[in-house]
């Protein structure tokens, strides 16, 4: 896929964030999509370490002890991999209804320089941020919640902007 003014990635499906999600919707949606956006080829590069089976969480004996293949893949990466390139976070949303009617939302999230906090780290901590304050402030009942029905979306979209995030409504 193009995003405008960044360039061509690919997309594809992943779980991420939806493990109860697919129950909550149950009988609500007929179709959901959710997919994770990288630069081309990570799929298949990702693919590669796993089919070799790099990401196995089972210890493999050596001379001076025992690793996990994941173990050693983690950290081959973290010393190889770039620590402090620039980041984005794109979160595209649209829903469409039985009457027609279509809603669009997005989220761009760059890296902040001026508090040194990553697209990543912002959109990953500054919801999690909102959660703990509606605890807080009781907004949410007391018990386990599935995440997506935790807080509603005002409140979220409100908190987030607050936090200096924008949530673009409509196309």
């Amino acid at each position: 896929l193009t995003i405008e003014g960044e360039g061509e990635f690919e997309a594809f499906i992943t779980s991420g964030g939806t493990s109860t999600l697919t129950q909550t919707m149950l009988g609500k949606v007929n179709r959901l999509d959710y997919k994770t956006i990288r630069y081309p080829g990570h799929c298949e590069k990702l693919k590669l370490l796993r089919d070799l089976g790099l990401t196995a969480t089972q210890q493999l004996t050596f001379e001076n002890g025992f690793v996990s293949p994941r173990e050693m893949l983690a950290r081959a990466l973290e010393r190889h991999l770039p620590q402090h390139e620039p980041d984005v976070v794109y979160v595209v949303a649209t829903a469409a209804g039985d009457n027609g009617k279509q809603e669009h939302m997005k989220l761009v999230i760059r890296q902040d320089d001026k508090r040194g906090i990553s697209a990543m780290g912002q959109g990953t901590s500054y919801p999690s941020a909102a959660v703990a304050r509606a605890i807080l402030t009781a907004k949410v009942p007391p018990g386990a919640h599935p995440q997506e029905t935790v807080i509603g979306y005002d409140y979220m979209k409100t908190e987030l902007t607050n936090m200096g995030l924008k949530i673009v409504e409509g196309d």
